[in-house]
């Protein structure tokens, strides 16, 4: 129809241009009396001219009447040859609107339920009006969800004959849309210190009944019913809207409970977790459970949401782990490892890969453990996948006859294992951290000692679990564990092992100058000196030769500022650097007076870069390298990139600091003098 009403309008527009030329050509003729026109010429002649033009002006407008009305026919006659006889009470009793197209996609007729909606689209381009409907030129099988004036539409096609057909929606989408936001959302809410909060005295007990106060006001204006699930817990129903609505605020129920800190400065903090989009509540329980035990784990001060089939999202954990763990807990824990130990047949016990000290340390602290209980252990270790100051203890530390006897290869104990071997896995609890991953999935029983924050990755099959991310260091945790352990004659460790151990804590705690240091740290080091851990023996250890302080320095050259007090700097691109290198250079950028926060770029292999996180604990450097994909802890992490193109690497840290360094760093609170 398009194209004829374009013929039409091209038609008529010479016609009225003759016409226009012919009667300015007589008129001029007749005026200036050319040839004596005037006597060929009688005015009842042009009269008859004039008449003549106004009949075939006529014929043609009835021609192009006809036509029109011959083409709408034609049409109609395709939609009955189409659809039937008696469609369109069909059509209309189902509110489904059709639209015919031609074969350039443009809209040739369609019917009422169309034009009642307001969809006036006759002679338009379809995909023009509904890009979305360009899906169908791949697959005309599927049906296309399209919003127009406020309207849903679900759009099925029919290629054959090109006709589209609209069913109208919104009603159902709408109620769709209610019955999830109204879904069931389960949560549960703990106060993480509460045993230290808890007291007789009248500071407390006022402390106390603010945080509640706190937390009951918060969750009341979101429509969350909450009951009281223990002293320290309460129970939190809601619906998905309300979640929502908690999330978009960011959950400032965390902020608001941390500004009531106590004179002692001591901060009251919240584990929150909430689970939802699952339609049995016995699964969302158990999904809400595990979402605050995360939290927990990783620190406390933040809330853990768990979707359904969905990677978990973070809120909060801007604060540093507070040591929280009493001699008598890590008693009970020292006392179930050996438990479970004694029933082993033969153990394995496996650090993280790029094996630094601390992991090395606490694997060499658990074979402690093992040699005093009597049960055959080794460490599953590599030496292509441990950093250069590692290397440098265990070849100095051991002659080949002592390591043949400590250490073993992956290969090798894949070849040993029973059903009745364990695998401790120390510093690390990422699978994919695991220096093999086919022997982490081989053994079935699994024990887990690690100080990092929890990240969603986890290990499957674990029979223990003594994750603490408020202790300085896995070697720490391993101290404890051999100092509180209720076995006669007590746990001794080499002064060997001791000296690594030590190390270990050295180099997580950049010498206890990391905020993550506590009375626990040194404790367990005075433990380790009683072993006869040698400090200067384990500095040593530590100590960068002449190339490698040239190379941090000339890392180091490169700093850029791309925030207030957050610095980066990028290694050559034609350098492959070790990781502790890395974390050297991190560790002296983050020393410098003014520097919350450090990163340093390096390629470690030829296609591998890494971004190795340092910070002074008003930033949470783990949050950000999690945006990356990476983990670690509070104020040191890492991330590692399959990738050689230190620019891009470089951009991804720019972008991740532009969009969640608000979110990273610590609040802290203005205290009166």
């Amino acid at each position: 129809m398009r194209d004829f009403l374009k013929k039409v309008k091209f038609i008529s527009l010479i016609l009225i241009l003759l016409e226009i030329i012919g009667s300015v050509v007589l008129f001029l003729l007749y005026y200036y009396n050319v040839s004596n026109i005037d006597e060929t010429l009688e005015p009842i002649i042009l009269v008859y001219i004039l008449l003549g033009f106004i009949i075939l002006d006529g014929l043609f407008l009835v021609f192009i009447f006809y036509k029109i009305q011959k083409s709408r026919y034609i049409n109609d006659l395709t939609i009955e040859n189409l659809f039937g006889e008696n469609i369109k009470g069909s059509f209309n009793f189902a509110k489904l609107g059709i639209a015919v197209v031609n074969e350039k996609q443009e809209i040739i007729w369609t019917n009422e339920v169309l034009n009642e909606k307001g969809i006036n689209i006759l002679d338009e381009n379809i995909l023009d009006i509904f890009p979305l409907l360009r899906g169908f030129e791949s697959d005309d099988s599927q049906e296309i969800k399209i919003k127009y004036k406020d309207k849903s539409y679900a759009v099925s096609y029919l290629k054959k004959s090109n006709v589209y057909f609209f069913k109208d929606t919104t009603d159902y989408d709408n109620l769709h849309t209610y019955s999830i936001e109204q879904s069931i959302v389960l949560g549960l809410i703990m106060i993480d210190n509460y045993n230290d909060l808890k007291s007789d005295d009248d500071q407390s007990s006022d402390i106390m009944a603010s945080v509640r106060m706190k937390i009951l006001e918060y969750f009341k204006q979101y429509g969350v019913l909450l009951r009281k699930y223990s002293n320290d817990s309460y129970y939190a129903i809601c619906n998905r809207e309300s979640l929502m609505k908690m999330q978009d605020n960011g959950f400032e129920i965390l902020d608001e409970v941390k500004s009531l800190e106590v004179e002692n400065e001591l901060t009251p903090t919240l584990s929150i977790g909430f689970a939802y989009d699952f339609p049995n509540v016995l699964k969302l329980n158990e999904m809400v459970s595990n979402a605050v035990g995360i939290a927990i784990s990783r620190g406390g001060d933040q809330v853990v949401v768990s979707k359904y089939g969905s990677e978990l999202a973070f809120y909060g954990g801007r604060s540093e782990s507070v040591e929280k763990q009493n001699k008598v807990h890590v008693r009970l824990k020292a006392d179930g490892l050996l438990s479970l130990l004694k029933n082993a047949k033969n153990v394995y016990i496996m650090g993280h890969k790029d094996t630094d000290l601390d992991a090395i340390g606490s694997c060499f602290g658990v074979l402690a453990i093992c040699k005093r209980i009597n049960v055959p252990a080794k460490i599953v270790y590599d030496n292509k996948l441990a950093d250069r100051n590692t290397r440098v203890a265990i070849t100095t530390s051991f002659t080949k006859q002592e390591a043949s006897e400590i250490f073993i290869t992956p290969k090798e104990a894949m070849n040993k294992i029973t059903s009745k071997t364990m695998l401790v896995c120390c510093d690390f609890h990422r699978p994919s951290l695991a220096i093999s991953k086919p022997l982490l999935d081989s053994i079935d029983k699994v024990l887990l000692i690690d100080h990092h924050r929890r990240s969603e990755e986890f290990l499957d099959n674990l029979i223990f679990n003594h994750l603490d991310s408020s202790a300085s260091s896995a070697s720490e945790l391993v101290a404890e564990l051999i100092k509180y352990a209720s076995i006669n004659p007590p746990i001794t460790i080499p002064s060997t092992y001791a000296t690594l151990m030590l190390a270990g804590i050295f180099l997580d705690t950049n010498f206890y100058k990391s905020p993550v240091c506590g009375i626990r740290t040194f404790e367990a080091s005075m433990t380790l000196k009683q072993f006869g851990a040698d400090n200067l023996r384990a500095d040593e250890f530590l100590k960068d030769d002449y190339e490698e302080h040239l190379l941090i320095s000339k890392i180091i050259s490169s700093i850029k500022t791309p925030y207030l007090g957050v610095v980066y700097c990028v290694a050559d691109d034609d350098m492959i650097i070790d990781s502790d290198t890395l974390s050297k250079a991190a560790n002296e950028c983050e020393s410098m007076k003014g520097v919350n926060a450090s990163f340093v770029i390096g390629r470690i292999e030829d296609k591998k870069v890494k971004i190795s996180a340092r910070s002074d604990g008003s930033i949470n450097v783990q949050i950000l390298c999690e945006k990356l994909g990476g983990g670690g802890h509070f104020n040191m992490a890492a991330v590692q990139f399959d990738t050689k193109d230190l620019k891009e690497v470089e951009q991804k840290l720019l972008d991740c600091l532009r969009d969640y360094l608000d979110e990273a760093r610590a609040k802290v609170d203005n205290k009166e003098n």
